[in-house]
């Protein structure tokens, strides 16, 4: 049974979550009346719409170290709350790699947070925010976005207790199928309703754009772009990126590098792979990034 935990006004429910990992139990929600600070991924702003939305923050603690499948978690919580909308009678889309959408305008934002403590996981903090009751004068108002909400596709008022627990009940019903299975129990119903492949993407990777064509999205739920020297990049969910000898910044899963590498390559990866756990600060991995550069440059000479 999901414990639900009702807060009045929070600056966000995944700072809340991270600030008190230890006190929660396994499978705990949080939800707020009100966000002063919500975010999403690249640290973009999620705007309050108001107290008939939904700010929720699922805390996680599948094990005590950390699995590869875990920054998954976005893409099954994407494809679990578009379930969700479509029992609403309403047909979604997801943008790579965990945005949803309706006829190309956003309804919701998803940010996966870890604590970690050296080498143990505290807990992963899953973190939603759902346009659910608004009005087009505050959805216009949301800057650099084309928006919507889920009472303005439905003309109706949505009941958010209603949709909560419908998105908990959905979640949690395939959830530990899911730690066993991994991407591939959801690439589907993931693919199904993307609304990117075969289009030309330009994917920010920190302070660097990756573009190309997407191609495919692999079963590790990972995105295959091909640029226009026909080269496949391959993007993670996480966000570390890594710098090639100067030249770009490409997510550290790209496998562009040559083919004697890629298995120095994948070691170094395990390591990084907590990208999605925010497990250090953007600097502290910068500094990271010089030292795998200069390996990778002491490879390429020998």
């Amino acid at each position: 049974m999901v414990k639900v935990i009702q807060l009045e006004e929070v600056d966000s429910t995944n700072s809340y979550g991270k600030k008190h990992i230890d006190e929660f139990e396994d499978k705990t929600a949080i939800i707020t009346k009100k966000q002063t600070s919500g975010r999403g991924r690249l640290n973009r702003s999620w705007v309050d719409l108001g107290e008939e939305n939904l700010f929720l923050s699922i805390i996680l603690k599948p094990s005590e170290t950390f699995n590869e499948i875990y920054p998954n978690l976005t893409q099954y919580l994407s494809v679990t709350l578009c379930k969700v909308i479509e029992s609403y009678g309403i047909q979604t889309q997801i943008k790579w790699p965990n945005d949803v959408l309706i006829d190309g305008k956003k309804i919701a934002g998803i940010l996966s947070e870890t604590v970690m403590q050296g080498q143990k996981l505290k807990g992963i903090v899953l973190g939603v925010g759902v346009n659910l009751n608004s009005n087009h004068k505050k959805i216009n108002a949301i800057p650099n976005k084309i928006a919507t909400s889920l009472n303005i596709e439905t003309q109706k008022a949505i009941d958010l207790k209603e949709f909560l627990n419908k998105l908990l009940t959905e979640f949690f019903e395939h959830y530990d199928e899911f730690l066993q299975s991994g991407f591939l129990q959801i690439k589907d119903d993931y693919i199904k309703r993307n609304c990117f492949l075969g289009k030309e993407l330009k994917v920010q990777v920190f302070n660097h754009i990756e573009s190309g064509l997407a191609k495919a999205v692999n079963d590790l739920g990972e995105l295959v772009l091909e640029d226009n020297n026909k080269r496949e990049i391959v993007l993670t969910i996480g966000g570390f990126s890594v710098a090639l000898l100067g030249i770009s910044f490409l997510s550290f899963s790209a496998y562009i590098m040559l083919e004697p590498l890629k298995e120095k390559v994948y070691n170094v990866k395990q390591m990084l792979i907590l990208s999605g756990a925010n497990l250090f600060s953007y600097w502290a991995a910068m500094y990271i990034v010089d030292i795998i550069k200069f390996l990778i440059f002491i490879a390429l000479i020998y």
